[in-house]
C-alpha cells in the first residue's frame, strides 16, 4: 500500500508538472521547422518570416501599457559553435545605433542549460531612449540548427518578460523535420 501511495504521488507531480507547461489555448502557439514554444497571450508577434532557405526569425513584443519585453528567436539551417554566434550578435548590437549612447555592456558567455539542453549565454545592459535596459543572448546547437534566443526589457517590465521567457524555454521543442 505504501508503494502504491509513493507511485500515485510521483504521478501526481508529473502530471501537474506537464499541465503546467501546457499553455492555455489563448497563448501564443509558434511551430515552424521543428522549432516550437508559447508565449503569454498579452504578448504579439511583430515579426515571423523565413530567412532565405537558410533559417528563421521570429519576434514578439510584450503588449501591455509601458511594456518594454522583446523576445527573439532565429536559427541558422547549420551547425555553428554557438560562442561564435553570441560573439557575432555582440558585435552587431555594439555596432547598432540604438545602442550607441552610452553604449552596451556585456557579461562573459557562459555554460547553461535551456530546455533540458546544453546552451551557452551572455547577458547584458545598456540604455534605450533614456530606459535602463538588460537582456541575455542564448544560443544552442538542435537537430542541425544553431538557435539564438534573446531577451529584452526595461526594469519596469522584467518581472512579466521573465515570466514569458521562461514559459518559451518550459515549452521550447526541436526535433528534425
Amino acid at each position: 500500500m505504501k508503494q502504491l501511495a509513493t507511485i500515485f504521488a510521483v504521478f501526481t507531480l508529473l502530471l501537474s508538472n506537464a499541465l503546467a507547461a501546457t499553455p492555455s489555448d489563448d497563448h501564443i502557439q509558434f511551430l515552424k521547422d521543428g522549432v516550437s514554444f508559447s508565449l503569454p497571450a498579452d504578448w504579439k508577434i511583430i515579426s515571423d518570416e523565413p530567412v532565405g532557405k537558410d533559417g528563421h526569425y521570429f519576434s514578439a513584443e510584450h503588449t501591455t501599457d509601458d511594456a518594454t519585453g522583446v523576445i527573439t528567436v532565429t536559427w541558422l539551417n547549420a551547425h555553428i559553435e554557438p560562442d561564435v554566434v553570441i560573439d557575432s550578435h555582440k558585435k552587431n548590437m555594439r555596432a547598432a545605433d540604438i545602442y550607441q549612447q552610452p553604449g552596451i555592456e556585456f557579461t562573459a558567455i557562459e555554460p547553461v542549460t535551456f530546455a533540458g539542453r546544453k546552451a551557452y549565454r551572455s547577458k547584458y545592459a545598456t540604455l534605450v531612449n533614456g530606459n535602463k535596459m538588460e537582456g541575455e543572448i542564448i544560443c544552442l546547437n538542435c537537430e542541425g540548427k544553431t538557435i539564438s534566443l534573446f531577451m529584452q526589457s526595461g526594469l519596469d517590465d522584467k518581472k512579466a518578460t521573465n515570466a514569458a521567457f521562461l514559459q518559451l524555454e518550459q515549452t521550447f521543442g526541436c526535433r528534425e523535420e
